[in-house]
């Protein structure tokens, strides 16, 4: 899985397929960027007395609720190589429960992944990458001045969406 992990992440980073604003599991990108943009936005914002909204995103069980079916789409729309390998492997992919002595029959895979798998962090960002093109798409900011225009920065499953009020959709306002 180090290899197959290794082949995909090389293209999703080299090629752009992987937005800017997903910080998780990536290189040179942790969460210490994240805090301190959000707390750029902030300063700036209370200096300019404006008011931001954030909202904050977080995957309930994230790893394991994505639909294989999904994440295949999702993968081939992104021009992943190796989906078809991909979608092979975890075809035959099955699990079983020890509890106690016993072990329960064969559950077979079509959401997520066995956990601690390698190869599982890299699909869940393309996965979520879906997401992150749609927001980026809508073109709201946060709007505050003499900083960088973003409305969310992501890493991993938690995903602050973050607009000044003026920006805010109209489904966020009720």
């Amino acid at each position: 899985m180090i290899i197959i992990t290794s082949r995909l992440r090389q293209p999703s980073e080299n090629y752009a397929v992987m937005e800017g604003s997903q910080y998780g599991f990536r290189a040179h990108r942790g969460v210490q960027m994240v805090v301190q943009r959000a707390h750029w936005v902030q300063q700036q914002a209370m200096k300019e007395s404006g008011t931001l909204i954030r909202i904050d995103f977080d995957f309930k069980n994230a790893f394991n609720s994505e639909g294989h079916s999904c994440l295949w789409a999702i993968l081939r729309g992104l021009g992943v190589p190796d989906v078809d390998f991909l979608e092979d492997l975890y075809s035959k992919s099955w699990m079983k429960i020890q509890v106690g002595t016993g072990c329960s029959a064969p559950i077979q895979l079509d959401t997520g992944t066995v956990q601690g798998s390698v190869l599982w962090p890299l699909l869940f960002d393309l996965f979520l990458n879906a997401l992150l093109r749609l927001l980026d798409a809508t073109g709201i900011t946060h709007g505050i001045r003499r900083t960088p225009q973003w409305s969310h920065a992501t890493f991993a499953d938690v995903c602050p969406y973050t607009c000044a009020q003026s920006e805010m959709p109209t489904s966020c306002s009720t």
